[in-house]
């Protein structure tokens, strides 16, 4: 015990001296990267397109990366990763207090690979982004060597960047250093956001017209039609009727109307499902249902189909609403619903979900087991909070885009979840208990400066996860046992020991 203690009081003070120097502004993609070979470029796209999306990027979080592919993606253009000539190796203090300070001090050209420059024809492109970290208070000087490379004669620049600090001062003068490395260039003013913040980079590219064509909204589904089933039953609800049951027709089409009244809900007499563990296969749902009820569709194994339109008025999808349709592979939710209740897809089939900006509540346990691939949150959600274990043991869910204006992550909210990595909003102030725990692929993670306090157990579980950046870290280190391993929160930088 008194030889554990030592060892453990020697590594603290290792790493206060290790941090003492973090405190400074440094590069934000900061885990260490090993191996010495020059690895290709990462490309994507198409090479034809009449826009180029290039970026540098350095870590396992890639968060300039990741920000790189979605702008890439909604505009359409040829996305090339700028890769220098000798890699950036080492760990992070290497990197940091090494040859990256020293590059910067010394305003360096570090060699870009032949491989990047081999990728890029610059007179096909009259539209170029240009991506990066903040390094040592502006852009790295790799990103220099780059632009400097070129004639940038009526070429249009759009700077772009992220960094754990987020400062406006510093991104203004990585800003001036692209301005003056791209003679002749038209540079823009850029967009300094975190990945996460989609909404954001959308109305950037929007307001400067460079949003692509294969960004257009998809077509929406229109009301669905067809002859009412004929065994449905009815009750009076409200100023219409209410759907409480069918008989064993496989396929119900729901009318507008019944008996010169509005059809306004589905809902099962005595608080039981109108179709639960019934042996349809397809519901047509008119616009006029406001409220799909608790239970509605509860263990409909064969359900495959739900047509809903986008001009429904439906408000409110109940608790167990379609828990345990494992067959039920696409769902649309309607730009009119604003609650969710209470597990009201757990254990469901869905694979990809877009949870519309009208949305103010989802219930604990919502999405419980499901087998969501992705999520999508719309364009200025209104989403405040996820409750507890609202996505957790979705093991095959890998994209998380969380919207702007979220302020709190509950209890195991994306416990047992598949994803790699996660953007957490600046608005964010309160992360439950275990919140992220038992995610095995995840990575990184960056936690807001307003998240306070921070439970020792969010990532509780979470073996591979390598680089937490914790923009507001408490005022001492956080020490505890996980995993036969010794995690360490100083400043911002976890760091893992073997016991």
């Amino acid at each position: 015990m008194k030889k554990f203690l030592i060892i453990l009081l020697s590594l603290v003070l290792s790493v206060s001296m290790f941090v003492f120097a973090a405190c400074s502004d440094t590069p934000v993609d900061n885990d260490p990267q090993t191996g010495t070979e020059t690895q290709p470029p990462h490309t994507a796209g198409d090479p034809d397109s009449d826009t180029l999306v290039v970026y540098f990027s350095w870590s396992s979080s890639q968060n300039t990366e990741h920000m790189a592919e979605y702008i890439a993606e909604a505009t359409g253009g040829y996305l090339v990763e700028i890769v220098p000539e000798e890699p950036y190796v080492g760990s992070y203090n290497d990197v940091a207090y090494g040859r990256a300070q020293e590059e910067a001090e010394q305003n360096a050209r570090p060699a870009v690979s032949q491989a990047t420059y081999d990728l890029i024809d610059l007179q096909k492109y009259d539209t170029v982004l240009v991506g990066y970290p903040i390094w040592w208070h502006t852009a790295p000087m790799v990103v220099g060597t780059f632009l400097e490379h070129y004639d940038w004669t009526n070429k249009d620049i759009y700077p772009f960047s992220q960094s754990a600090s987020m400062d406006e001062e510093q991104f203004a003068q990585s800003e001036q250093f692209v301005r003056d490395c791209a003679e002749n260039a038209t540079v823009h003013d850029g967009l300094f956001v975190r990945p996460s913040a989609t909404q954001t980079i959308d109305e950037y590219l929007a307001e400067n017209g460079l949003l692509g064509e294969t960004s257009e909204t998809p077509e929406e589904p229109q009301e669905p039609v067809g002859e009412a089933t004929q065994s449905l039953t009815y009750e009076r609800y409200e100023e219409g009727y209410a759907v409480t049951g069918v008989g064993d027709e496989m396929v119900v089409v729901i009318p507008s109307e019944y008996e010169g009244l509005p059809v306004v809900a589905i809902r099962g007499q005595y608080g039981t499902g109108a179709f639960g563990r019934s042996a349809m296969t397809s519901v047509v749902i008119p616009d006029s249902i406001t409220e799909i009820g608790n239970n509605s569709f509860y263990n409909c194994t064969q359900l495959t189909s739900v047509q809903i339109g986008s001009g429904s008025a439906l408000a409110s999808i109940g608790r167990n609403a379609f828990s345990g349709c494992r067959t039920l592979a696409e769902m649309y939710i309607p730009a009119s619903v604003t609650s969710i209740g209470d597990s009201a897809f757990s254990y469901c089939g869905v694979l990809q979900l877009t949870i519309p900006a009208s949305v103010t509540t989802i219930g604990k346990y919502a999405f419980d087991s499901s087998e969501l691939t992705s999520v999508t949150f719309g364009q200025g959600s209104r989403l405040t909070s996820i409750e507890e274990q609202t996505f957790a043991n979705c093991q095959d869910l890998a994209t998380v885009k969380l919207p702007d204006g979220l302020l709190s992550i509950g209890k195991s909210a994306f416990s047992g979840c598949g994803i790699t990595s996660i953007d957490i909003p600046d608005t964010v102030t309160s992360i439950g208990e275990s919140a992220f725990g038992g995610c095995k692929g995840l990575t990184s993670v960056t936690i807001p400066k307003g998240v306070t306090p921070i439970t020792s157990n969010v990532f509780s579980s979470c073996d591979n996860l390598a680089s937490v950046i914790i923009e507001n870290p408490p005022s001492q280190l956080i020490i505890y046992l996980l995993n036969y391993k010794l995690k360490m929160f100083l400043n911002g930088q976890m760091l893992v020991t073997d016991l």
